[in-house]
């Protein structure tokens, strides 16, 4: 489906519906996405609000990053560039990225909300939110490293003592950052208007076809005409070039150390220099 474009004088482009993939890292949303995008129903869901993405997302829209108004032009112009014929609107947005796109919203003179949901759905129409979840987190911050240090993670746990527990504080660290943007999104969905249809992580990433296929039905989209139904039965791929028994053994070694691990990045530094004050 080709996006309808608002040219001078044209009435704005105003979304009949507008689905929102709320993810967290490596929860197997971009799985889900490439799916929905499959059958037609929808554009593919992308992060829009990526900050790192956001300038070559910008310059595809043809908003050069010195334009005055830089932020309003682009929020505006993804609506009109990126809504589909039949009225679709899609964006994904993971935890971190929902927060950008809250600061980049409230810089604007769109008045005052009673949550941040109020807020998001001022701008986006008819908003309903599709939460990719995970409820297996160690496995979960076990894969987000693996897409942060691909190398290191396909070359399996290290030998070396003193290695390996720095690449398991870091898991520890992400496993932290994933729960946090999880309880972001369960806050949000109480502000929200709709409630989220809910979709396992684990299983979009084994059969986003069939995940696909139930979030159409929960939102009444309807893909049985679309061309493209047959791709979206691809499974995601492995984290990096690792085998599944490597990333077990990643696993099995977090989970034999975590209870041992700093949840917050220089917790440890913070408590040792609490302890040197309380007893000078």
């Amino acid at each position: 489906m080709r996006p309808e474009r608002g040219g001078s004088g044209d009435a704005p482009v105003i979304p009949s519906l507008s689905v929102v993939l709320a993810s967290t890292p490596a929860c197997g949303a971009g799985a889900l996405a490439r799916a929905l995008g499959a059958t037609g129903a929808m554009p593919r869901p992308r992060s829009y609000f990526d900050p790192r993405r956001v300038p070559a997302h910008a310059e595809r829209l043809g908003i050069p990053r010195s334009a005055s108004g830089f932020l309003d032009r682009y929020l505006n112009e993804l609506i009109e560039q990126r809504t589909s014929r039949d009225g679709v609107f899609s964006v994904q947005l993971r935890g971190d990225h929902l927060a950008y796109l809250v600061r980049a919203l409230r810089a604007l003179p769109l008045g005052s909300f009673t949550s941040d949901a109020a807020l998001v759905e001022s701008w986006i129409a008819a908003a309903r939110y599709v939460f990719v979840d995970r409820d297996d987190l160690s496995a979960q911050a076990v894969e987000w490293f693996g897409l942060r240090r691909p190398a290191r993670f396909a070359a399996g746990p290290p030998a070396r003592p003193g290695w390996l527990r720095r690449d398991l504080q870091e898991i520890r660290w992400l496993e932290e950052l994933s729960a946090r943007q999880r309880l972001r999104w369960q806050q949000f969905f109480g502000g929200a208007r709709a409630a989220p249809v809910v979709v396992s992580g684990a299983e979009a990433a084994v059969a986003p076809g069939a995940a696909a296929d139930s979030v159409l039905a929960a939102l009444g989209l309807d893909a049985a005409r679309q061309p493209h139904a047959a791709r979206r039965q691809r499974p995601i791929r492995p984290v990096g070039s690792a085998a599944p028994e490597t990333r077990t053994r990643w696993l099995e070694a977090y989970e034999a150390e975590r209870s041992g691990l700093e949840e917050v990045a220089g917790a440890r530094r913070r408590r040792t220099a609490a302890g040197s004050l309380a007893a000078s």
